[in-house]
């Protein structure tokens, strides 16, 4: 079940991005839209870090390569 919070997080992210790069748009603003978009990925990818930071073997492979986010 974990395995499908990339499916949640990803468009989401996308969401964050695009409603950055519209507010900076409609705003005129472009001492922003550099400011609101770091933001906005580093709160994605500090929320994909926590959902994905549980587990009980602490490693996931994905073709063959280990990948150490702790999901199961």
């Amino acid at each position: 079940m974990e395995r499908y919070i990339y499916l949640i997080l990803l468009p989401l992210g996308g969401a964050f991005i695009i409603a950055a790069l519209n507010a900076a748009v409609k705003s005129r603003d472009t001492r922003n839209i550099t400011a609101d978009i770091l933001a906005n990925l580093i709160t994605l990818a500090t929320a994909g870090i926590a959902l994905t930071s549980f587990g009980i073997n602490g490693s996931y492979s994905v073709g063959g390569w280990p990948v150490p986010l702790g999901i199961n």
